[in-house]
C-alpha cells in the first residue's frame, strides 16, 4: 500500500510545539487558509480525545474530515525529541492521516500499515537514519 506522497513529507523539523507541528504538517497540503484552519481544529479536538502515541517513538494524529475528498498522509521526520502529550513521550516521527469522512474505514487501513511497519526494528533503524526524501519515501511506501 502506497503511504505516502514525497511533497508530504518533512524531515529534520525544528518546531517543538503541538499545534504548531499540526500546522505545520496540514500546510503541505496546500489547501486555503480556512480548510486548513478547520482541519487542524480538528485534528486537534482527537487529540483532545486520546493519545495517539503508538510508542517507538511515533505518534500518529488522525481525523475523519469533511474537509478533504481524499485520504492523505503526512510524515514528519523531527531533528529534536519531541514531547507529545500529558505522558510525556518523547517522540522524533509523526504520521498525520486525514480521511474524508465519507470514507472513515480507511484510516483504520493506514494505520495497521504503519504500525505494521513501525513493530520492525529493522524498518525503524533505517528510517532513522534517512535523512533523503526519495529514499525516506520508498521505505514508507515499501
Amino acid at each position: 500500500m502506497r503511504i505516502v506522497e514525497k511533497e508530504n513529507i518533512i524531515i529534520n523539523h525544528e518546531i517543538e510545539i503541538k499545534e504548531e507541528i499540526i500546522e505545520n504538517m496540514i500546510n503541505t497540503l496546500k489547501l486555503s487558509e480556512d480548510i486548513s484552519k478547520k482541519i487542524k481544529e480538528e485534528v486537534i479536538k482527537r487529540e483532545e480525545i486520546e493519545n495517539t502515541v503508538l510508542g517507538f517513538r511515533f505518534a500518529v494524529p488522525h481525523s475523519k474530515s469533511k474537509y478533504i475528498d481524499e485520504t492523505k498522509v503526512i510524515y514528519l521526520k523531527s531533528k529534536k525529541d519531541l514531547v507529545w502529550d500529558d505522558d510525556e513521550e518523547e517522540i522524533n516521527h509523526v504520521f498525520m492521516i486525514l480521511v474524508p469522512e465519507s470514507n472513515p474505514e480507511k484510516h483504520i487501513d493506514i494505520l495497521k500499515d504503519i504500525s505494521t511497519k513501525i513493530i520492525n526494528s529493522e524498518f525503524r533503524s533505517k528510517l532513522n537514519e534517512l535523512e533523503d526524501k526519495n529514499e525516506i519515501e520508498k521505505i514508507l511506501n515499501s
